[in-house]
């Protein structure tokens, strides 16, 4: 037997439904709207805004005192079980 599909909830604001699928005003504001109007994901990064430690004040273990610079890749790993819409595993051969 099909499943029915539910009813739209029209008791529900968009900000608690954002927050409920863990969306954040930073979410929408920085990566949202601006590909809503380019049409382009937006490029960030991660990484530490913390003082040198040569400049602190404080003693600090020796290993602060370096920094290594690195690019970390976080792509998600090729998938063609859950992404099968734009992947195929299907090979001709001769």
């Amino acid at each position: 037997k099909p499943v029915e599909p539910r009813a739209l909830r029209r008791d529900v604001s968009l900000l608690d439904r954002q927050q409920a699928f863990g969306f954040t005003q930073e979410d929408t504001k920085l990566l949202m709207s601006p590909m809503a109007t380019t049409g382009q994901e937006a490029v960030g990064s991660m990484g530490t805004d913390t003082p040198i430690s040569a400049m602190s004040d404080r003693s600090k273990l020796l290993y602060t005192y370096f920094k290594q610079n690195f690019a970390q890749v976080t792509n998600p790993p090729i998938d063609p079980i859950r992404e099968e819409l734009v992947m195929s595993l299907v090979s001709f051969i001769g």
